[in-house]
């Protein structure tokens, strides 16, 4: 299994093809040895349709599809097979990361295609991008761009295909920039670590917006509108559901149906990490399906999946006591026409109506409704829930949103539904931010003390002062406070509660879930690192800090710093950047006791620190990493600027961009 040679992009890339005497089998694998024999097994099934759903009833001569899914890893065999295997020296080889992922997510390129001459009439093959990471908005364009070139050329495109990730800049959240792939620029933008379930990419700092810039969460590209739909009015019975981590299953008549259903209700919750384990594409071969089988329901006492996407409707029968269950998509007639023999031919005459259902049919069917049973006979999209919401629905947004026609044209149904997925997200955003706002002062580390000299900044034995602890946070307290009015809730979330009680009841439920003690965590500890960060800089040890820090997070910095940069023309001091980066002004102490500064010069204090520290975070990149921050006309703008105000020093050589 290769751990020390992969990209920070993909972990490798494989073909899959499902032979008729042995099954799904991988026949390729670029690196060799990135996987073990059961990790290609999991991938095998999961990487064609399920043998009921709606992808198999196409009656063209070829069809391709695409979809991902989400599996654990099984570690295992010898850690340093496929070593070696990189046609790249060694000094481009530093983008390589030697973690152990825990998941893969696996983006699919299906291609089904129709032959007389085979046993079936049909073959199916698959070319598979494996990634540590959900960078679907880079990875799903990749994957489409890799599987016809595979058809075409054969295992060695894998190679080359694997090979030009390797020359990719890491990824960076807050960067817009483009990539190369096949001579032509793919648009590269990954959502902020911060937001994503774990196990996340290493980063160094949690950041927050600019003024001008969309906090980008999990599937952030994702068409939120068209998995909600139908069952707009419960929308927020489904955001109560994800933020709470309640399990739900849902249906949809195909893997790329169901998997961006799953990334839809991801995406609802941003910035809250979903912290339990889903599965995109979930079949009868994961390992948890017979327990899940079984009639185990997923709590706090187990590690069992809580979010799933299926597309066989035996799992309505195989897991009946599953509690919550969304239905979305519309499986196409022909589907069903496929199974009951096929319409009737030209000229032929056509079939009887079907005999009017008796009056206990009508019945049987009533009760059938329901419950997500009534989907094995009469499949309709809709939710069937045991969870009892507490929010109610905004009439307002409701109404704005627009319901594309059956009849519109292609482009113009999807502008709709860009339009309703965007003012969807917004809305949530907001409501989750909204949520997550009370416990903010939880994860920051206190601010009534002033900053500390740099000749103080370390203990006697020169060694860093720990960073300052974080205040204790107690659910009874918490929630004490919030029902005595002693905390404010902001009225974006109040609005969508009929009472404040009601309210802080959700509150309750958000605390005893997974997804709040893991993003509490996460919070923390972000807001320790950035702390004893801020004291590195107050010690003036800044090119110590540099020479630690990854590629990654170097290139992150820098857009940290841009952003704070950017804030500090439309914000007072006291508001420039998330925590730390408002870091290099001189300590008041400092200032002499007659010494006053005015908030502009405060201001220009603060804004000079920034850019000393923006440049010299670009000079410790390496080589071609600067290129890629240089290939942004903005950025390049910013950093003449910034070379060109550096103060000049009698007898000192300025340095040059590289």
């Amino acid at each position: 299994m290769l751990e020390s040679f992969h990209s920070d992009w993909l972990l490798g890339i494989c073909s899959v093809l499902f032979d008729i005497d042995v099954g799904q089998k991988v026949l390729d694998t670029y690196p060799p040895g990135a996987l073990t024999a059961e990790e290609e097994s999991d991938i095998a099934f999961h990487a064609f349709p399920d043998s009921l759903s709606a992808e198999l009833h196409s009656r063209t001569s070829v069809r391709d599809s695409t979809f991902f899914f989400r599996i654990k890893r099984k570690h295992g065999g010898d850690a340093q097979a496929g070593q070696g295997h990189s046609s790249k020296p060694a000094e481009q080889q530093r983008h390589y990361s030697s973690h152990q992922s825990e998941v893969l997510y696996g983006f699919v390129f299906c291609r089904q295609r129709q032959d007389d001459r085979l046993q079936r009439g049909a073959e199916q093959q698959s070319v598979v991008l494996l990634s540590a990471f959900p960078y679907s908005s880079v990875l799903a364009p990749l994957c489409q761009y890799a599987g016809p070139l595979y058809f075409n050329r054969g295992a060695q495109a894998l190679q080359e295909v694997y090979d030009e990730v390797l020359e990719w800049p890491p990824p960076c959240h807050g960067v817009r920039s483009t990539v190369s792939m096949g001579g032509r620029g793919l648009l590269s933008q990954v959502p902020d670590p911060a937001t994503l379930p774990p196990p996340a990419p290493e980063s160094g700092w949690e950041k927050a917006p600019g003024p001008s810039e969309e906090l980008l969460g999990p599937f952030f590209e994702a068409d939120v509108f068209t998995p909600l739909r139908d069952v707009l009015d419960q929308a927020w019975t489904i955001w109560e559901m994800v933020v709470t981590a309640q399990p739900i299953l849902i249906v949809a008549p195909s893997p790329g149906e169901c998997c961006n259903a799953v990334a839809a209700l991801l995406a609802i919750a941003t910035p809250l990490p979903y912290s339990t384990d889903f599965r995109p594409y979930f079949t009868i071969h994961d390992a948890e399906y017979a327990l899940l089988a079984a009639g185990a329901i997923p709590d706090n006492s187990n590690a069992l999946p809580r979010l799933l996407g299926v597309t066989n409707l035996y799992f309505l029968k195989g897991m009946a006591t599953w509690p919550n269950v969304l239905a979305t998509g519309r499986r196409p007639p022909s589907a069903t026409a496929h199974r009951q023999g096929g319409p009737s031919s030209a000229g032929s005459k056509p079939s009887p109506p079907p005999p009017q259902p008796s009056r206990f049919s009508r019945i049987n069917r009533a009760v059938r409704r329901r419950s997500a049973q009534s989907l094995l006979s009469d499949y309709a999209p809709s939710l069937w829930c045991n969870y009892k919401p507490l929010t109610r629905p905004d009439k307002q947004l409701l109404d704005r949103l627009v319901q594309p026609e059956e009849d519109e044209a292609p482009a113009k149904a999807a502008r709709i539904r860009a339009a309703n997925s965007s003012a969807l997200r917004k809305h949530f955003l907001a409501l989750t931010q909204a949520l997550l706002e009370p416990l903010l002062p939880f994860c920051s580390p206190p601010t009534a003390a002033p900053a500390a000299p740099a000749s103080t900044a370390q203990n006697g034995d020169g060694s860093s002062r720990p960073p300052s602890p974080l205040a204790s946070f107690s659910h009874a307290a918490f929630l004490e406070g919030l029902q005595a009015n002693k905390k404010q809730i902001s009225h974006v979330l109040l609005e969508r509660f009929p009472s404040r009680a009601a309210c802080v009841q959700f509150y309750r439920r958000f605390l005893e879930s997974p997804n709040f003690s893991s993003w509490l965590e996460r919070r923390r500890q972000a807001a320790l690192a950035a702390e004893a960060h801020q004291q590195a800089l107050d010690a003036g040890s800044l090119p110590a800090v540099l020479s630690t820090m990854s590629d990654v997070q170097l290139i992150e910095r820098f857009a940290q710093l841009e952003t704070a940069l950017d804030s500090a023309g439309h914000a007072p001091a006291s508001a420039v950047g998330p925590g730390g980066l408002h870091h290099q002004r001189p300590p008041r102490h400092q200032l002499g006791p007659h010494t006053k500064m005015t908030q502009q010069q405060l201001a220009a204090e603060e804004a000079a620190a920034l850019k000393a520290e923006a440049l010299a975070v670009f000079e410790a990149m390496p080589r071609d990493l600067q290129h890629a921050v240089l290939s942004s006309p903005s950025r390049a703008a910013l950093l003449h600027r910034l070379s060109q105000s550096r103060p000049r020093v009698p007898g000192h050589v300025q340095a040059q961009l590289r």
